[in-house]
């Protein structure tokens, strides 16, 4: 069987409060490094990655060109998040597990994300379990976001790097997957 090589370039934001590690994570993946002293992202930053996922059972190959986009988690009167979110295929919605509102501010990225871009894969990331416990957390609150917004719940550390790597890859097949499951001529 020949095996089919699908290539799509994919927008990826990146969404949550400030603080809570979305620029730390990022640079997590794609440098493997940790920065104490990450200053705020203001507006937002895209990063470039190229990933390839493959699909023996379905003869595939999917290439992925990945736009990272790091939206600040400032909300300011003069700056629309929605001219952030038009046209993203996947988002990393991110909470600080050592500051429960975080979470709670979840559910307001996670509507204005579905606003602007229709149902898209997600990945909840809670963030800093190296210095939180999620026992700490309103585990019914998490299953309520999980299920409503039809999004898959993570925890990592971008401090130590303890499954920062797998979740972005979790949601980097999800992607692909979505794109071989479109019938051929289909939309991607």
């Amino acid at each position: 069987m020949e095996r089919r090589v699908v290539r799509l370039v994919r927008k990826v934001c990146l969404l949550g409060e400030p603080g809570v590690g979305k620029t730390s994570l990022l640079r997590r993946l794609l440098l493997g490094t940790f920065d104490p002293e990450q200053r705020a992202t203001v507006g937002a930053s895209v990063s470039d990655r190229t990933v390839v996922v493959s699909y023996p059972e379905k003869g595939a190959e999917v290439h992925l060109k990945l736009r990272l986009w790091d939206i600040t988690g400032h909300r300011r009167p003069v700056m629309s998040h929605r001219t952030f979110l038009r046209a993203t295929h996947g988002a990393l919605v991110v909470a600080d597990a050592s500051r429960p509102e975080t979470l709670h501010a979840t559910i307001d990225w996670l509507d204005e994300l579905k606003g602007e871009a229709g149902e898209v894969p997600v990945i909840l990331i809670l963030n800093k379990m190296d210095i939180s416990d999620i026992e700490r957390l309103d585990l019914e609150l998490l299953r309520d976001i999980c299920v409503g917004f039809d999004c898959d719940l993570r925890t990592a550390s971008a401090r130590t790097g303890q499954d920062v790597v797998s979740s972005f890859q979790q949601l980097f097949m999800k992607l692909a997957r979505r794109a071989l499951d479109v019938p051929s001529g289909g939309a991607q």
